[in-house]
């Protein structure tokens, strides 16, 4: 992070911006990562573990205000709400929507779910998209609340993995002992 008080955020940056989707009722594990590159981006180191955070470092109270128009533009006009008393503060406005999104309910762990079991294997994309997929579902599974156990990511895997790639699972389902999840990735 620069210590510089004029600090702000690159042109680059502002224009891949645009590209985050814009908060709804059902993407915020789309919309997470996408501010999350934007705050590592711009400098704002302090807003990846907001949780972690107290205060806006000094160097930083420039760019704060800076992503709080960020964060407002790409939020939907019906959650607009939730950061409309934060508008001084890109990390009271983050903490706000972490608070709201990050809050397990039905709908959301169920769509959570939904993603996890629903993931395909595109075999026109490297097998590390595949794998990305899977555990990238897992994970915000367990943001809800609900750790997903190795062996069900190992099974998922396994499961979704394309026929043509067969021979790898029964090679991977035969053997000796089972395999830990870092080796069948």
């Amino acid at each position: 992070m620069s210590s510089s008080p004029l600090l702000s955020i690159p042109s680059n940056m502002a224009a891949l911006a645009a590209e985050i989707p814009k908060l709804t009722a059902t993407n915020w594990m789309e919309f997470k990562p996408g501010m999350e590159m934007l705050f590592m981006g711009s400098g704002a180191d302090y807003l990846i573990d907001a949780q972690e955070s107290t205060t806006i470092p000094s160097e930083c109270s420039k760019l704060d205000k800076q992503l709080v128009f960020y964060l407002w533009a790409r939020t939907d006009d019906e959650f607009k709400y939730l950061i409309q008393d934060s508008r001084t503060s890109a990390l009271q406005a983050w903490l706000t929507l972490l608070a709201h999104f990050g809050k397990s309910t039905m709908p959301r762990r169920l769509a959570a779910r939904q993603q996890l079991y629903s993931v395909e294997h595109d075999t026109s994309k490297p097998i590390d998209a595949f794998i990305h997929s899977v555990t990238s579902a897992a994970k915000a599974l367990a943001d809800l609340g609900y750790k997903i156990e190795d062996t069900e990511i190992k099974d998922i895997l396994l499961m979704k993995l394309d026929a043509s790639f067969a021979s790898v699972r029964t090679s991977i389902m035969t053997a000796k002992e089972e395999p830990d999840l870092a080796t069948i990735k």
